[in-house]
């Protein structure tokens, strides 16, 4: 995909995804305290959504750019809007990237345990990974009970479908599309 500002947008995407979550915590803190959302899943959604887009952007970044663009002109060429040549040849190629980039960011944030810790004391506002430290008892951690709650709400429980991740495939799909 051309656009302009394309190398400038993909350089702080990377640099974004170089930052360490320490560096942010602090000031984030303070931000949703003072907008008095503590203990509340907005702040929570922004952040996760904050830290998984570079990853996206930039695993997608592979996929978009191997899908040759004379497969999008040749669709037009047969009569189809830019919106339907997408939807139509371009999108069930990048599907595969599309499904394992969301399955990664999905256990990207499955997995990301200090915000949620630090911004939700309130248990109607914990997810289930912190949910899950819960279990303890006077005489040490219930690790029966860990054990069977953390295998009904695993990710690969909520995961029905793998994909690789890998550009292997697309290349495979697309490499008689295009003469030449």
């Amino acid at each position: 995909m051309r656009f302009r500002g394309r190398r400038g947008f993909i350089l702080v995407m990377m640099m974004a995804q170089m930052a360490p979550w320490e560096v942010m915590v602090i000031a984030y803190y303070m931000l949703v305290r003072d907008g008095d959302m503590l203990n509340s899943l907005p702040p929570l959604i922004a952040i996760y959504t904050l830290c998984v887009l570079p990853f996206t952007v930039l695993t997608l970044r592979g996929y978009v750019a191997a899908v040759p663009k004379e497969l999008e002109e040749s669709a037009m060429v047969d009569g189809c809007t830019r919106p339907q040549a997408f939807r139509k040849v371009i999108f069930p190629l990048l599907a595969p990237g599309l499904m394992a980039t969301s399955l990664f960011g999905f256990i990207t944030t499955w997995n990301e345990f200090p915000y949620v810790l630090i911004l939700s004391k309130d248990p109607s506002a914990q997810t289930l990974p912190l949910w899950l430290t819960g279990f303890r008892t006077t005489f040490g951690d219930d690790w029966g009970a860990t054990m069977a709650a953390s295998s009904l709400f695993s990710p690969s429980r909520s995961s029905s479908s793998s994909s690789s991740s890998s550009a292997g495939p697309l290349e495979a799909l697309t490499s008689g599309a295009v003469k030449g």
